[in-house]
């Protein structure tokens, strides 16, 4: 960072941060899922680093006041009985035995919720990557509380569907559901981007990202959101080598990262 007197990383390797990057695009998407929240149950499917998780971030933030909302991660070691015992614990009810007894306080908790005109919004992330006994546990559970005011907001991959269909009939989300995907990062709104997390992490003066590496990241990223910061971490370190360096090298990448 000392080539470019930052204060700190702007592209971090590891952990969130708590800069946030919204778009046109992104703002419309999470109206649109918003509301389709109120009408019934939600699919939001893509690829990895399309800034799925981020966009639940941005929707629980976001929840109204209506909505009781419950974030729950997925995790391939996530059995059906762990699955119940995991949500359970993020109603905030204490564990109990057997799971049926679990699943009682559970309903007793939702139908409290629905004669309060509160709606239960149930958030899981990554549901890719459950075993199959705990993602039927999860569409028998959407199945049985149909009844109670509850929506769920499944967040995966897109190799869900095929999972999803290669489950014994009868196994499916109850009633309408939306499904959804994540919009794209445009060549101006990488620009954007990249500027803007070198701001923050102190810059002062113009962008080491010239147009043309712009356009490169924009390529190679594909407009992934998740994709950009590792390449810019790459393209800022060279830079910044070259910056110190600037005998080394080849002279049309120099003039390129320049």
């Amino acid at each position: 960072m000392s080539a470019f007197s930052l204060d700190k990383e702007p592209f971090p390797e590891a952990g969130r941060d708590e800069f946030y990057f919204s778009t046109p695009a992104l703002t419309a998407r999470l109206d649109e899922l918003c509301s389709a929240i109120d009408r019934g149950n939600v699919l939001l499917l893509d690829e990895q680093a399309s800034g799925k998780s981020t966009m639940l971030d941005s929707f629980v933030e976001t929840g109204c006041e209506r909505w009781r909302i419950f974030r729950l991660q997925a995790s391939a070691h996530m059995s059906a009985k762990q699955f119940v015992h995991e949500l359970v614990t993020i109603f905030g009810l204490p564990p109990r035995e057997p799971a049926a007894a679990e699943l009682r306080d559970a309903d007793t908790l939702l139908e409290l919720l629905s004669t309060r005109s509160l709606v239960a919004v149930i958030v899981i992330d990554d549901v890719h990557f459950l075993q199959s006994s705990a993602l039927e546990q999860l569409l028998y559970l959407a199945r049985r509380w149909e009844r109670y005011n509850v929506r769920f907001l499944i967040c995966a991959e897109p190799s869900l569907i095929d999972r999803l269909e290669s489950l014994p009939e009868g196994n499916h989300f109850p009633g309408g559901v939306t499904t959804l995907g994540m919009p794209r990062f445009n060549h101006e709104q990488v620009g954007d981007y990249l500027y803007m997390c070198l701001f923050r992490a102190g810059l002062v003066g113009d962008s080491p990202f010239d147009p043309a590496i712009v356009a490169s990241v924009t390529e190679k990223a594909r407009g992934l959101v998740g994709a950009i910061d590792p390449l810019a971490r790459e393209l800022l370190g060279e830079a910044g080598e070259k910056r110190c360096h600037p005998g080394r090298g080849d002279p049309e990448q120099r003039r390129a990262l320049r």
